[in-house]
């Protein structure tokens, strides 16, 4: 597919440069031979976006272009662009569009990987769809600004879009032949089996993680939502039961009351005992004191001479 790829770009760029060659032809005189060529290459890119490499965005583009190639194809070759007044901005529309998706892919490849190393692929890139869309406006305002024949524009178009058309065929995976292969590439080529192997079945415990964590919250989430659900049983409380509920307060109350009144009697008898004891002491105490005292001795009567 790949070689197909670049043939069919390879045959539409011969076409853009016979188309320039012819500038002073009309665009009917090569009209079937370039919408042969488009339909050609509608088709191959058609067949080139399931053997593309690049990401799932670039290649619906390569779709889309690949259905928009063969559709203009079909219009040039039923001869319904008949006047060579639409035909500019036919081709001028077709080559804006292609143009502004390659500027579109490109600067959005660049912000999804921006220390991304600039390659040959880039460049191709850039000066490709810039081109497509100069030559596009060019192709709006050709009568005002340089007046170039039909074909000649119409050329110039085809050969941007060539170079277009041979930057997919390089997106394209190349598989050499078995026959051909020697045994160094067939190791290579098992050891990078290996190697995505081994990082699908990351992803795959990875995703085994997420879910074995996802289906536990759903579990645990089941349970509270279960608890939740479950009716609360209120038991009905009847006037007799309050009636006891009141007598068992009022009879623990008499009780505490007794405790506390019996606690105090005997707080008070034994401060009275105590009171007791220190009188006895203290008046057993007095009498000792004063049979310790000494008689005063009588005073002296002073002689008289």
């Amino acid at each position: 597919m790949r070689i197909i790829t670049i043939i069919a770009g390879a045959m539409l760029a011969l076409l853009g440069i016979v188309a320039v060659a012819s500038g002073g032809l009309s665009f009917l005189s090569l009209a079937f031979p370039i919408g042969l060529g488009m339909l050609i290459v509608g088709i191959v890119e058609c067949f080139a976006y399931k053997k593309a490499v690049d990401d799932e965005e670039d290649k619906h583009w390569i779709l889309i272009e690949g259905v928009t190639t063969f559709l203009l194809g079909v219009v040039v070759i039923s001869g319904v662009l008949a006047a060579d007044v639409a035909v500019p901005a036919v081709f001028g529309m077709w080559s804006c569009i292609s143009g502004i998706r390659g500027l579109v892919v490109m600067f959005s490849m660049k912000e999804a990987v921006p220390h991304e190393e600039k390659d040959v692929n880039y460049y191709w890139d850039l000066v490709t769809a810039l081109l497509a869309s100069i030559f596009g406006l060019v192709a709006f305002f050709n009568t005002l600004l340089f007046n170039m024949s039909v074909l000649t524009l119409v050329g110039l178009i085809i050969t941007v879009q060539a170079a277009v058309v041979i930057k997919i065929s390089f997106s394209i995976a190349y598989n050499k032949p078995e026959l051909i292969k020697s045994k160094a590439q067939k190791v290579r080529e098992a050891e990078e089996a290996a190697a995505q192997a081994k990082e699908e079945m990351k992803e795959a415990i990875d995703k085994v993680r997420e879910a074995k964590a996802a289906l536990k919250e759903v579990e645990e989430e089941k349970e509270f939502h279960e608890i939740i659900a479950e009716p609360v049983v209120v038991e009905p409380i009847s006037i007799a039961t309050i009636a006891e509920i009141k007598e068992e307060a009022a009879a623990a109350a008499e009780e505490a009351v007794a405790e506390a009144n019996k606690a105090y009697e005997a707080d008070k008898e034994a401060a009275a005992a105590e009171m007791a004891k220190l009188a006895k002491e203290a008046a057993a105490e007095e009498p000792a004191e004063t049979d310790a005292e000494p008689a005063e001795e009588p005073a002296e009567e002073p002689k008289e001479d």
